[in-house]
């Protein structure tokens, strides 16, 4: 029966047009909007891709019972380049303006999107919005705020761009890819950015970053030692820190605070080259 409707719809175009926008605002069934707005740009409507755009930037749409349907007709007709552009477009915004709010809330939604097409999101473009940032630092408690998910939701401030680079980042398909983006950043001369560094890797849950986070939660005068004594004491939980590995590699491309990590992230090696406490007695 639907699809007989749809060949009505299609063949008087002049009748049909009103009907679907109409279909498509009413946005329910959310199903039937996707559709509607799909028919439309069938029938050479401009504004059918329009709509696209616009249900696709409702969260409820998105994962509703017509998300799939919407996530395959976004790729088809409107394509991932769209939002690749747009998230670009709005972050060199954000570099030159970090405090314009509706800039913020584009380049979330545009890598909401991108997520949501199941796109990877460009290196290049996730590493520069890790590191923007205002010019004369941020307040550090709201940076935790926001990354704790317990401000004001009517809030933008620019440490939420940071925040939803971060979780484009994980959804990298390699978790190294991940790990070093993020790894990087601890050394960022902004506190605000490293808190968002700590974020990503609390998320990523990698041990690695255990000697890395020690600089930090060593360092009483770091305005980020606290979050980063948190952040080992949930890395370290259940990981054996009385065996301990020599890392095989150069001291010039791994800090020194790296040079001893878990066994448990080389078992293939000899037990031989296994550092272990000296027993009393």
């Amino acid at each position: 029966m639907r699809l007989k409707a749809e060949e009505y719809l299609r063949a008087d175009k002049r009748r049909a047009a009103p009907l679907l926008r109409q279909a498509v605002r009413l946005q329910f069934p959310p199903r039937l909007a996707v559709r509607a707005a799909i028919l439309l740009y069938g029938l050479e409507e401009k504004e059918g891709a329009e709509m696209l755009r616009r249900l696709a930037r409702e969260q409820h749409l998105r994962n509703g019972e017509g998300g799939e349907l919407l996530r395959r007709a976004v790729r088809q007709i409107i394509g991932p380049e769209f939002y690749i552009r747009q998230a670009t477009a709005a972050l060199t915004r954000l570099e030159q303006r970090p405090e314009s709010y509706g800039v913020i809330m584009r380049f979330r939604q545009a890598l909401e999107i991108l997520g949501f097409l199941n796109v990877t999101v460009p290196g290049d473009l996730l590493r520069r919005a890790l590191v923007v940032r205002t010019v004369g630092g941020e307040n550090l408690s709201l940076v935790r705020m926001v990354l704790a998910g317990t401000h004001d939701p009517c809030l933008e401030h620019v440490c939420m761009a940071r925040k939803a680079a971060v979780e484009a980042i994980l959804n990298q398909e390699d978790p190294q890819i991940a790990y070093i983006l993020l790894i990087r950043n601890l050394v960022h001369p902004s506190p605000a950015v490293e808190l968002t560094a700590m974020y990503g890797l609390e998320l990523l849950g990698d041990t690695r970053a255990i000697g890395p986070l020690m600089r930090f939660a060593r360092n009483p005068d770091s305005p980020v030692a606290e979050d980063a004594r948190r952040l080992v004491g949930i890395l370290s939980d259940g990981c054996p820190d009385v065996v301990m590995l020599l890392r095989p590699a150069p001291i010039n491309f791994v800090p020194p605070e790296e040079l001893l990590r878990p066994a448990t992230h080389a078992l293939e090696c000899d037990p031989a080259s296994l550092v272990r406490p000296l027993q009393e007695g």
